[in-house]
């Protein structure tokens, strides 16, 4: 599974749509004001993606830990095919 920017931004477009502001209608008198209840999993969606982007793009303590198991012989796959897959990337094959 590869998770991207790009994906987690197609995951943001169709789950929070962009909502502009509107004047508010005067009350009649009566103290009644449109009501606006929200469920509780737009709650958790609205908790996630607030937590997606608040982490870091990178998780360094992978990376470095990574790094290291590539340095030492022990990340089983070689630096050639990891730089291959890198390019591969980069040039839109996966």
């Amino acid at each position: 599974m590869n998770i991207s920017s790009t994906s987690i931004g197609k995951i943001t477009s169709v789950v929070v749509p962009k909502t502009r502001a509107t004047d508010a209608p005067e009350l009649d008198g009566s103290g009644a004001a449109d009501r606006l209840d929200i469920s509780g999993r737009a709650k958790e969606v609205a908790a996630g993606l607030r937590a997606l982007k608040a982490a870091p793009e990178v998780r360094q303590d992978k990376v470095d830990a990574a790094v290291e198991r590539l340095r030492e012989g022990k990340l089983g796959i070689s630096a050639d095919d990891i730089a291959s897959r890198i390019l591969g990337s980069v040039g839109g094959e996966e």
